[in-house]
């Protein structure tokens, strides 16, 4: 009888593919974060989804079914139709102040 952790019938291929149903691998190579390192913090800090799902577990393993589903969560500041990050609204929150300032200061013509 053969294990389930080593058996001679699954292929190298195999594992491999297995190794890279990781969220945080599959993150990384579907473009979404520059290293794997940096897949997995993005996926700590929650700004990654799974099929609509925030994942923050960096093992998660990924189905194949989807991983075509993988993509950054809606409240993330580094998706495409996010909220503003916190320097962001910071820089936005000054200048919006500034430019009240100007007004209240320009002598009225």
């Amino acid at each position: 009888m053969s294990s389930r952790l080593y058996d001679k019938t699954r292929s190298r291929a195999d594992n491999r593919e297995l190794s890279r149903s990781a969220s945080a691998d599959t993150c990384a190579w579907s473009g979404l974060a520059k290293l794997v390192h940096h897949a997995r913090a993005m996926v700590k800090q929650r700004h990654i989804t799974v099929a609509g799902q925030p994942v923050d577990v960096p093992s998660f393993m990924v189905r194949v079914d989807s991983e075509k589903m993988i993509d950054f969560a809606p409240s993330s500041a580094l998706g495409s139709s996010g909220k503003l990050g916190r320097l962001q609204r910071r820089k936005h929150c000054f200048e919006s102040q500034r430019l009240f300032l100007r007004q209240r200061l320009s002598p009225c013509l």
